[in-house]
């Protein structure tokens, strides 16, 4: 399922970027998906989460 962010939805969209040590982000992308999964999926309203790891592995970005 493609995520679509608009602008005129009924909701809001939550973009936050780490810049994590290169030897633990793959534990922080873990966390997040553990997270989104234990927390943020229960909660009234969730539509999706997303996570990215950019090109050159600087940075993680998750979108909800």
């Amino acid at each position: 399922m493609a995520v679509t962010i608009d602008p005129d939805a009924d909701a809001f969209t939550v973009i936050v970027t780490f810049t994590p040590d290169p030897s633990r982000r793959d534990e922080l992308v873990k966390a997040i998906g553990t997270f989104v999964e234990t927390v943020v999926r229960r909660q009234t309203g969730f539509v999706s989460s997303t996570v990215h790891v950019s090109v050159d592995g600087t940075r993680v970005v998750n979108y909800a």
